[in-house]
C-alpha cells in the first residue's frame, strides 16, 4: 500500500546499501505492497536461504503466507536455495484469505508513536530519535517523592542488570570492547515494559537474558534501528539496516553462539539473550527498513 500522508516514511533498505543486485517480494494485489532485499544483505548476513527471505517477508503482514517465484506461482520453492535476481511473490497459505500490513514500527518509548521519518530534520539525523534515559524515564513518571524512590529503584535495578552482563559476556560480543568499556543495552528499550510483559509476562525488564553488553556506539545505533541480531539455530547474526554506519556495515553477518558466555549450569539457557526479544527488535527493523514506512502509527492531533 501507499503510506498515508500522516504516517512516517523511511529510507529503504536497499537505497542504503551499496549499489547492487536485489531481487523484488510482491505481496497480494489487494495491499500494493512490493519490497526490495539486496542479494548481498542476504548472502553475507549468514542464512543465504529463501527461507530466511520468506522469514522476512513474514513480518510484514499479519497471516500465513508462503514464497513463490512468480515465473512459476504453483510450485514450491526450495527454500533452503540461494535467493536469485528475480521477482518472488508471497501468497498466502489458504488462497481467498485477506491480509493486512503489520502495525508499527514502534518507536523506543511509546507503542503509540513511530520512529522519526526522514523529512524531520533538525539537529538529530533521520534516524536518530530521542532517547530517554532510566533517570529522565522515572523523573517523568511521578510525584516528587515517588521519582526519587523511583530512581534509586532503577539505579540499583541498572547495576545490578550491568554486574550480569560483564560476568556473562565479559565484552561486546561483536566488537570485543572490554566490559569495563561497554554499555549495559536492553534488547527491547527498557521503556517499553509493555514489551516485556506482552511477551514473557513481566514488567521488569532487568534480567540478564533481557540484555547484552554493547560498545556505546553499537548501544546507540541498536536504539536507532541501524542494526539488529537475527536469531536462527542457536546464533545470534548481526544485521546492519543502514549501511551507511560505517561501524555496522563492517559487522554485518558477524555472529556469536551461547557459548561464547560465561553462564552456569543454574542458569542455563534462561541467561541467553531472549530469541523473543531479539525478535521484536528485529521486526522493526524489517517494518522501518524493510517496507519503509509506517502503518497505523499516525497520532490523531
Amino acid at each position: 500500500m501507499v503510506p498515508k500522508a500522516n504516517e512516517k516514511v523511511y529510507v529503504p533498505l536497499w537505497r542504503l546499501w551499496p549499489r547492487q543486485p536485489y531481487f523484488t517480494v510482491s505481496y497480494p494485489d489487494e495491499l500494493a505492497l512490493h519490497v526490495k532485499l539486496p542479494l548481498d544483505f542476504i548472502r553475507l548476513g549468514g542464512d543465504n536461504t529463501l527461507r530466511f527471505v520468506q522469514d522476512v517477508a513474514q513480518m510484514l503482514v499479519e497471516g500465513e503466507e508462503v514464497l513463490r517465484d512468480s515465473a512459476n506461482i504453483d510450485e514450491a520453492l526450495d527454500l533452503e536455495n540461494e535467493p536469485k535476481e528475480a521477482l518472488y511473490r508471497f501468497i498466502p497459505v489458504n488462497p481467498g484469505i485477506v491480509f493486512e500490513e503489520v502495525r508499527g514500527p514502534e518507536s523506543a518509548q511509546s507503542a503509540l508513536g513511530a520512529p522519526p521519518g526522514y523529512i524531520e530534520s533538525d539537529d538529530r539525523t533521520e534516524s536518530e530519535p530521542f532517547r530517554r534515559t532510566d533517570d529522565q524515564a522515572s523523573w517523568s513518571a511521578e510525584g516528587r517523592t515517588g521519582r526519587k524512590c523511583q530512581l534509586t529503584t532503577s539505579r540499583r535495578l541498572q547495576s545490578n542488570f550491568r554486574e550480569g552482563l560483564l560476568i556473562r559476556d565479559g565484552s561486546c560480543p561483536f566488537t570485543y570492547k572490554r566490559g569495563e568499556n561497554c554499555e549495559a543495552a536492553h534488547l527491547v528499550p527498557v521503556a517499553r515494559t509493555d514489551v516485556y510483559e506482552k511477551l514473557l509476562g513481566t514488567a521488569a525488564p532487568y534480567e540478564v537474558s533481557f540484555g547484552l553488553l554493547l560498545s556505546p556506539n553499537l548501544h546507540r545505533s541498536y536504539d536507532r534501528y541501524v542494526w539488529s541480531m537475527y536469531y536462527k539455530n542457536g546464533r545470534y547474526s548481526f544485521h546492519c539496516f543502514d549501511y551507511t554506519d560505517d561501524e555496522a556495515a563492517h559487522l554485518h553477518g558477524k555472529s556469536f553462539a551461547p557459548s561464547d558466555m560465561r553462564v552456569s549450569k543454574e542458569d542455563g539457557e534462561s541467561a541467553y539473550p531472549d530469541p523473543e526479544l531479539c525478535r521484536w527488535h528485529y521486526r522493526q527493523c524489517v517494518l522501518m527498513r524493510v517496507r519503509g514506512y509506517a502503518v497505523n502509527m499516525a497520532i490523531a492531533p
